[in-house]
């Protein structure tokens, strides 16, 4: 964008290379996919309007049950940004949505490993007929007694470790980061 509020050449083909990418990489996707399975693209059979009634009419549930979820679950998420720009500045919104992210990326990557694992041993505890408990105290206990020292860490020394980390400048996020 330039300084007279144009567009530029630039940002105009990031953009429109960013579209093109979005509408490829699906494509991409299914045509690799038929490579590695030996399917053919040919001779799927295409969805009809039957048979998405059938599908609708069989999966109704679904939505009715996750919509509301999704929607009450994106709320919660947003609300805090919405707040925070209605009642304080956009620079204040900014830090908040840095430490916030900053604060989810340990979890988040954490949780996506442990996943696979502890649904997995859940599974074959649940089949063979096990209580599930200890798995779930002891799952709970690893990850708050590993989890408590990096948070208290950043509820201390949060400013001083996101300077150090993004620069000066980004302190504020450090701030809110030590009370989330």
């Amino acid at each position: 964008v330039g300084s007279d509020g144009s567009i530029g050449s630039e940002a105009v083909s990031a953009s429109t290379w960013l579209a093109v990418g979005s509408v490829l990489s699906p494509l991409v996707v299914v045509y690799w996919l038929s490579r590695k399975t030996g399917l053919p693209l040919s001779g799927m059979s295409p969805w009809t309007i039957k048979r998405c009634k059938v599908a609708l009419k069989k999966y109704r549930q679904f939505p009715l049950y996750r919509a509301p979820k999704d929607a009450i679950n994106s709320l919660s998420q947003n609300l805090p940004i919405f707040l925070i720009g209605i009642y304080f500045s956009a620079p204040l919104v900014g830090f908040y949505v840095v430490a916030e992210r900053l604060m989810k990326v340990p979890s988040v990557l954490v949780g996506a490993a442990l996943r696979k694992v502890i649904y997995q041993r859940a599974a074959q505890d649940f089949h063979q007929g096990r209580s599930l408990k200890p798995l779930i105290t002891k799952t709970t206990t690893v990850l708050a007694i590993t989890s408590a020292l990096p948070f208290l860490a950043v509820g201390i020394f949060g400013p001083r470790l996101f300077e150090i980390g993004l620069g000066a400048e980004w302190a504020p996020s450090g701030e809110i980061a030590s009370w989330l």
